[in-house]
């Protein structure tokens, strides 16, 4: 299938949407959906909205962007590719295309963790969040965060000085550092033989949509996310909201009672989450405390370093019994009185008969992208509930 067919895909349907993963489970492929002609497309229900927009996608002009990544060695991954990670693949709505700056690698026999957190990091949730990145990456752990300053950039510095492999996973094009202040850490990363990655395409510049549409790729990476520093309405939660979402492991660092930024692990650790003081326990969850898929000193290979190659797969979940805890994670009393205008229009559509996000979008006028995010937070938050289907209720 070509690299193309997946680009047009993605302009049709957008980044991370959930009419993308409709569309994906009705056409099978993006080929086919593209070399069918306009009348069967209506005769298999597409609206007329939807049809011009995958007109305007088979119309595009990708030559831009395909000389770009050729130029400058950004590799294009779809999910036809051997290399895109089938974690990432199993997901809801796995992103069309991935573009690749750095050393890609076969993770899908690697333990790979999210480290994330908030921007606004104390002494104590950078220097946890530093030991446990570089002790995981001295294991052979790849670790993935988001590029943000505070507890991201502390993950991947702490990576690479471990002599580890990290992947920045970027809200903007592949050709845009954000926040500017990273720059040198983003080389950094790259020269170390990790990887910078990103759905949207070069040029695409930060927007406040894109990182939580971003947070779901962090999750699904990764067979577990530690969330190590944050505020009770953190970014981070919306992270760990996915991976509950998909079923993966959420881990959270202890901290004062007393700290804003220890609000939200203290939270997640009460409502079940796995409480991390060491890189241990996060071994220990898939039994690999001895665990060493690829130690600091191995060679990266420029165009892609197959790990799985070096060691079996270990990264096998122990059997453990059930937390005590289920999510969906409860809401606090007065949350409520605490919402934005986006969330309280969103609260509003629901109700007590589950909704796609289809029909938010249609009930609310907000964007898709924003109606998401809005879902996403309102869910981790504990007020909606998801169902079967990725449809929400009240």
């Amino acid at each position: 299938m070509a690299i193309s067919d997946w680009m047009r895909f993605q302009l049709a349907y957008g980044f991370g949407t959930v009419r993308a993963a409709k569309a994906l489970e009705k056409w099978h492929s993006p080929t086919l959906l593209f070399h069918t002609e306009d009348w069967r497309l209506r005769q298999h229900g597409m609206g007329e909205e939807e049809l011009r927009r995958v007109r305007e996608a088979k119309d595009a002009d990708l030559g831009k962007i395909l000389g770009f990544c050729e130029r400058n060695g950004v590799k294009i991954l779809t999910p036809d590719d051997d290399l895109y990670p089938q974690r990432l693949r199993n997901i809801y709505s796995p992103p069309a295309v991935l573009y690749v700056a750095g050393s890609w690698m076969d993770l899908n026999d690697i333990l790979t963790i999210a480290v994330v957190g908030t921007r606004h990091c104390t002494e104590y949730g950078s220097r946890v969040a530093r030991e446990i990145s570089a002790d995981l990456a001295a294991r052979g752990v790849v670790t993935v965060s988001g590029l943000a300053v505070g507890i991201d950039s502390c993950c991947h510095d702490a990576t690479v000085e471990a002599g580890g492999r990290t992947i920045a996973v970027q809200g903007c094009g592949i050709d845009v550092t954000y926040p500017a202040a990273n720059r040198e850490l983003k080389k950094k990363i790259l020269r170390s033989g990790g990887a910078v990655i990103t759905e949207f395409p070069p040029g695409a510049e930060p927007n406040s949509y894109h990182f939580p549409i971003r947070n779901r790729i962090i999750a699904g990476l990764c067979h577990g996310t530690l969330v190590v520093e944050g505020e009770r309405r953190s970014g981070s939660l919306i992270t760990a909201g996915f991976a509950l979402t998909e079923g993966r492991d959420v881990f959270a660092v202890p901290g004062n009672v007393d700290s804003p930024m220890s609000a939200a692990p203290n939270w997640l650790i009460r409502e079940g989450a796995i409480m991390v003081r060491e890189a241990g326990d996060i071994l220990e969850e898939y039994d690999l405390r001895d665990y060493d898929a690829a130690g600091p000193g191995e060679e990266a290979e420029a165009e892609q370093l197959t790990l799985c190659e070096k060691q079996p797969s270990k990264a096998k979940k122990k059997e453990k019994p059930a937390p005590a805890k289920a999510y969906p994670l409860r809401s606090d009393d007065g949350m409520l009185e605490t919402l934005n205008g986006s969330q309280r229009t969103v609260l509003e559509a629901l109700s007590s008969e589950p909704m796609t996000a289809d029909e938010v979008v249609a009930a609310t006028g907000l964007s898709v992208p924003e109606t998401l995010s809005v879902l996403t937070q309102l869910e981790i938050f504990g007020i909606i509930r998801i169902h079967a289907g990725h449809r929400f209720s009240r």
